[in-house]
């Protein structure tokens, strides 16, 4: 029989999602065993889908939920259908168009054809298009080959409508299957994720029964609403392969980071494994440092201090020789002179203070080179696998202390210089104009001048190793930014490595099953022991790790390319998508036969354990029974006689692999020299635990039980699966979705509950732990302004809010829908759960009253949202 889906809205783009990621995981479950690095096998095709929302995220193909282990779970463009508003006959004809290609199967018309639709009343998409998209599928399959999955969460007038549709002749469809949001016991509330995880499940295990949900033989519709039950016990391969994936991303990012080698653990952070590199020692000459570019070698160059200290002792002989042409008197004055306009006017004519005055562009362009020169080798080191990560960050950290203590001697040296310089200086000024003393009527003689000139030259050395002394001073703190910047960056790209660490571990932790069975929905067959001794064998053993790091290590590098840096590194991890390309890249390494031997390894496990006690076998299925929960429905319903008189048929269905059957019962009438036929005996050995789970007692009525066996070598003998179908069932039998008592004419409806819950939704209402329930009012700035008490708890405030409050309230929620567009979908769930844990903390003997007031409350809080396409 051919499947075909078609989804509206939020939910069905998200039950198409969760039955995908269940779909691709048993087809991966089937891979070939022993081939360590076989790729996935090929899923069987997809059965002809529709998804038709106004939400533009959701068909995104980068969005959260189309992808698994790195392998795109998206559909083809043409099977998603996006509208600008949610009412059917604003795109009727394209609606019409894309549902007549769905419907259309070509190549094969000899079997019969079910449309699955799947919808949220309560949701803006399902509520303008699921009539509309009903009738028109009329015209395009037989009405018995039209099933309808509805999620119900509070009372819809679309219900009346199916009800005269399914009361119409012939009905308008097969069977419509509800999901309510109480269970058959009245309790277990659950949230709109796990009902759509569960209504994914109960259309996979429908479609692979041999007896379909919808019987193509029967050409009359039935016009039933039916509810369903579904409980499975199995190993979550989601979540080993989640488990096993991060386990070895931690160790990449383990050997990227530190590299340290440790025999039973493999690569593992070891802050104190860093090995001992060489440090690069640089010349106090920038024009020896390394990185140095053809540009800065051809342009124009500060002299050098030798050269420039051999220029000031040819220039001091020289101006001795001019001197000796002036008067004897004057020849220490305008000696004086000649050094003073050789300072200021020398060396290029502009003076020391200009040759030595080299502008801060070059500066850092040769700190630049040389920070270049230093991350390129650095970065090669690394890709190599010369050195860790942390070893570069040491390294370049030594670099950084050696500028450092470099530039510290500089300071002193310039310290010296300058008090050099002046003391010099102030000789040289003492000792220009002597006072004239006896004896010396002719003058000074040669001998008395020179040692001047020395003291001049003395001087005007100091002034240039001043000049070249604050050069370096410059040049070498521009390296030091250089190599700070280039140590953030490092530390940087080791902390966004960290990050991605502890996500990963803290993933890797949760994936695990929880160390003792709980009472959940879904339950695990795989345990934490099973899971961590598989990772012991594919993941921390010594050979398929330094091979799958090696590989991971070198697929990452080829995806960043030549030019790649650590800059890039750290934006490439630091982005949402670069993450998911390593995830999956991790995740992808494991085979899917190593994933899938953890569901064989706890089969065979449980089969073990209950051959070593068979009395737990029935315990056990007892437990799985009682999670099989179906909708909130009345034994005796209340209305029409036709309604009261229909009386629902339970159907329930357990279906196990051939290894959990109890022993195979001796038949009484049997030959022991008679050989036994395999299939008669299991059937027998099947009766037997249908009989035995037939008389344990249960709180709910008892239906009719079948017990089959799953299929060898299918996915569906790695699990147990409990189903159970009550069909079929009056809408005035259904319970948690009683319409409240409608308001006297003279008094407008209570908003008060619906406001709150849509104050908490958008982050206005919070319960304050001191106080209670309070208004959180914010300023123009959107910081907290006010704090306004509602009540003690959230049914006082529900009852007692004073009108001013009210309307503080109402405006507050006014100004945040306007402020932003809002997803209904989002809102609704947040309201759901306080409900949930409102009515999970009630009194047994109020909890039917607060069901309705808190069911009317997500009603009218729903509408309250604009009208309109989602933004």
């Amino acid at each position: 029989m051919h499947h075909i889906f078609i989804g509206l809205g939020g939910t069905g783009v998200r039950v198409w999602q969760a039955m995908e990621r269940r779909r691709q995981i048993d087809a991966a479950s089937a891979a070939t065993p022993g081939l360590a690095r076989a790729r996935a096998p090929a899923a069987t095709p997809a059965a002809p889908l529709l998804l038709i929302d106004t939400d533009a995220s959701l068909h995104d193909d980068e969005a959260p939920g189309w992808s698994l282990a790195g392998r795109s779970l998206a559909p083809q463009r043409a099977q998603r259908l996006l509208l600008a508003s949610p009412q059917f006959e604003a795109r009727r004809a394209d609606i019409l168009a894309a549902l007549a290609t769905t419907t259309h199967l070509p190549g094969d018309t000899g079997r019969p054809s079910t449309v699955h639709l799947v919808a949220h009343p309560g949701e803006p998409v399902g509520a303008g298009l699921l009539l509309g998209v009903l009738d028109a599928l009329r015209d395009l399959v037989p009405p018995a080959h039209l099933q309808l999955h509805l999620t119900l969460s509070e009372p819809t007038p679309l219900l009346a409508a199916l009800q005269q549709r399914a009361e119409a002749e012939p009905p308008g469809f097969d069977r419509c299957w509800l999901s309510t949001p109480v269970d058959e016991i009245g309790a277990r509330t659950t949230d709109a994720a796990l009902r759509q995880e569960r209504q994914a499940q109960w259309l996979l295990q429908a479609w692979a029964d041999d007896t379909p949900v919808a019987d193509g033989r029967a050409e009359t519709p039935r016009g039933e609403f039916a509810l369903w039950g579904l409980a499975e016990w199995r190993s979550d391969l989601v979540a080993v392969q989640r488990h096993l994936g991060h386990e070895l991303l931690l160790r990449l990012l383990a050997q990227l980071r530190f590299d340290h080698w440790r025999p039973s653990l493999g690569y593992v952070p070891h802050p104190a494994a860093l090995r001992s590199a060489a440090e690069t020692v640089l010349s106090e000459d920038p024009l020896a440092w390394p990185g140095m570019s053809a540009d800065d070698a051809a342009g124009p160059q500060a002299p050098t201090l030798a050269a420039a200290q051999q220029e000031w002792q040819r220039l001091a002989a020289h101006y001795l020789q001019l001197v000796q042409h002036c008067a004897p008197a004057q020849r220490r004055a305008e000696l004086r002179q000649l050094f003073a306009l050789g300072i200021s006017e020398r060396f290029g004519g502009a003076g020391i203070a200009a040759a030595f005055e080299v502008p801060a562009s070059t500066l850092r362009q040769r700190a630049a080179g040389v920070r270049t020169h230093v991350e390129t080798a650095l970065w090669q080191d690394w890709r190599l696998g010369s050195v860790a990560l942390r070893d570069g960050v040491a390294r370049v950290a030594a670099l950084v202390a050696q500028v450092g203590a470099r530039l510290h001697d500089l300071d002193l040296r310039q310290a010296r210089d300058d008090q050099l310089v002046a003391s010099l200086r102030q000789q040289v000024d003492a000792e220009a104009a002597p006072a004239p003393t006896a004896g010396r009527w002719f003058g000074l003689r040669d001998e008395d001048l020179r040692p001047y000139a020395l003291r001049l030259q003395a001087w005007a050395q100091a002034s240039t190793a001043q000049a070249h002394t604050a050069l370096l001073c410059r040049q070498w703190s521009a390296l030091r930014t250089e190599a700070a910047d280039l140590h953030d960056m490092l530390e940087a790209a080791d902390l966004t490595l960290a990050a991605l660490a502890g996500e990963a571990d803290e993933t890797a932790a949760s994936a695990l099953a929880p160390p003792a069975s709980g009472d959940g929905l879904s339950l695990r067959l795989d345990t934490r022991e099973q899971v961590r001794a598989l990772g012991k064998t594919w993941v921390l053993a010594e050979a398929a790790q330094r091979e799958s790091v090696a590989y991971l290590r070198a697929d990452l590098f080829t995806r960043l390319g030549d030019g790649a840096s650590f800059r890039l590194f750290a934006q490439h991890l630091g982005e949402r998508a670069g993450c998911a390309r390593l995830l999956a890249a991790s995740t992808q390494r494991l085979a899917p036969s190593v994933v899938a031997s953890a569901a064989q390894s706890a089969m065979l496990a449980l089969a073990r354990a209950w051959q070593d006690d068979p009395a737990a076998r029935p315990v056990a299925l007892q437990r799985l029974r009682a999670q099989a929960v179906g909708g909130a429905w009345s034994v005796e319903p209340v209305g029409t006689d036709k309604a009261a008189g229909a009386a629902p048929i339970i159907d329930e269905t357990l279906t196990l692999p051939l290894p959990l059957l109890p022993a195979l019962p001796v038949l009484p009438d049997a030959d022991a020299a008679d050989p036994v036929d395999p299939a008669v005996a299991q059937r027998a050995a099947a009766d037997a635990l249908r009989e035995t789970l037939q008389a344990e007692p249960v709180p709910w009525p008892i239906g009719r039980l079948d017990v089959r066996l799953a299929a060898p070598h299918s996915p569906a003998s790695n699990s147990l699966v409990w189903r159970r179908q009550i069909a079929p069932v009056p809408l005035a039998a259904l319970r948690g979705l009683q319409t409240p008592e409608p308001a006297a004419a003279d008094h407008a409806p209570d908003r008060r509950p619906g406001l709150l819950l849509l104050g908490e939704a958008l982050g206005l209402v919070r319960e304050d732990l001191g106080a209670g329930v309070v208004l959180v009012r914010l300023d123009a700035d959107g910081f907290e302004a006010d704090r306004v008490l509602l009540g003690v708890d959230w049914n006082t405030a529900a009852t007692d809010m004073p009108e001013p409050v009210r309307c503080w309230l109402q405006e507050d929620v006014d100004a945040a829908l306007r402020a932003a567009p809002v997803r209904p979908d989002r809102l609704r769930d947040v309201m759901q759960r306080r409900v949930a844990q409102l009515l999970a903390a009630a009194a047994p003997e109020d909890a039917d009253g607060l069901r309705q007031r808190w069911t009317a409350a997500v009603q009218t809080a729903m509408n309250l949202l604009p009208t309109g396409p989602t933004p």
